[in-house]
């Protein structure tokens, strides 16, 4: 048969949606494909409102010819959010200024990021 290793983020949405008491999630070790965006982030709060502490890996990658900006700012705001901590953080980005703004973040978030 087939073998399948982990959960996916879709998955995991899915899950919140139907488990309306969850307070805690911590999604670790998803693998290569495991790393949310900052709004994917965002959305299990959605999905899940009485989420208070939602912990997970987070990858942005930043194009500064699109849209400049806005990635930084999608991000700004996700870890502004008290109830989210990040495991790691990757950023993905060739503009020096939109790598500052991501670290920026970071500072911000006061100790919710625990690897950049």
């Amino acid at each position: 048969g087939s073998h399948r290793s982990g959960v996916k983020r879709g998955e995991l949405l899915s899950l919140v949606r139907e488990c309306p008491q969850l307070r805690t999630l911590r999604a670790s070790n998803l693998g290569d494909t495991g790393k949310f965006t900052a709004r994917d982030t965002r959305l299990m709060f959605e999905a899940c409102p009485s989420l208070e502490l939602f912990e997970c890996d987070v990858g942005v990658k930043i194009d500064s010819k699109i849209d400049p900006g806005s990635v930084e700012a999608d991000l700004a705001e996700t870890l502004s959010m008290p109830a989210v901590r990040v495991r790691r953080l990757k950023v993905h980005s060739g503009c020096p200024g939109s790598a500052l703004a991501a670290a920026q973040a970071v500072a911000a978030a006061r100790g919710r990021v625990r690897s950049l």
